[in-house]
């Protein structure tokens, strides 16, 4: 909680540093004859302390609030994403704006996954309106149809879908062993929000459960397996096969 807080507010490492750095800089005598030359490193030396420890806060952080989402309690990614916001919202680099547009993406995922999903879409257009690569735009899109999918507002999943494929095939580059599995889960997060639109809006057949079958088996987070039960239970009660729904519906 201790590095959490001074994460949020970053002014507390130059707090933090800058007396040591005053103190070590006239006591070790540094440039005695040179005050602005004094004045310089007691003003950068708290900089660079703080940048040593603020980035490994900042990754550790961020890997620790991945991780458990990916174990299914998304609280933690939303709670560094929303630091993360409050800390880039007034940045102008771009490097920045693109950190924040994906901090936006995560905290409409874990929004999503908490069944809050007006605030998901306030974030998702927050992020809309910042520079995006074309994966991160595609991903955006594919978090805006499962938003929609979850205020059952189906007929606007169609367009964001078909930004999100166009993104993907316009991207023209192969995936790097790095983002090989990102592609991965981002195509598979495609197709299965194409298969609950057609599982909302279309007449109900064989080859859609079968895909959906398919998917759960390649679902790799709680959410993904959750969606995809109630998607299979659907089916099964469209077969009037209520054993196989209630087993679905018991996950």
């Amino acid at each position: 909680s201790m590095l959490r807080h001074i994460y949020r507010h970053p002014f507390l490492f130059y707090l933090l540093f800058l007396l040591p750095a005053l103190l070590a800089v006239f006591r070790l005598g540094l440039f005695p004859h040179h005050l602005l030359y004094t004045e310089l490193v007691a003003a950068l030396l708290p900089v660079l302390l703080a940048l040593l420890f603020y980035i490994p806060i900042t990754l550790h952080l961020n890997a620790a609030s991945m991780r458990s989402w990916n174990e299914g309690d998304p609280s933690p990614l939303l709670t560094h994403s929303l630091d993360s916001i409050h800390l880039y919202r007034r940045s102008r680099r771009t490097s920045a704006k693109r950190a924040l547009a994906n901090f936006h993406i995560n905290a409409a995922a874990a929004l999503i996954s908490l069944g809050r999903f007006s605030q998901a879409l306030e974030h998702l257009d927050a992020a809309s309106s910042l520079p995006l690569t074309g994966e991160t735009a595609a991903i955006l899109w594919i978090n805006r149809s499962a938003a929609l999918y979850g205020l059952e507002r189906y007929q606007e999943m169609a367009p964001c879908l078909s930004q999100a494929e166009a993104l993907l095939s316009a991207s023209g580059q192969a995936p790097t062993p790095q983002t090989a599995a990102l592609w991965d889960a981002v195509r598979r997060s495609l197709r299965q929000h194409h298969l609950l639109l057609r599982l909302q809006t279309q007449v109900l057949t064989p080859e859609v459960e079968t895909e959906l079958q398919e998917l759960l088996t390649l679902a790799k987070t709680p959410k993904d397996q959750v969606e995809l039960h109630l998607a299979l239970a659907q089916c099964a009660l469209a077969r009037r096969d209520n054993p196989a729904a209630q087993e679905h519906l018991s996950y």
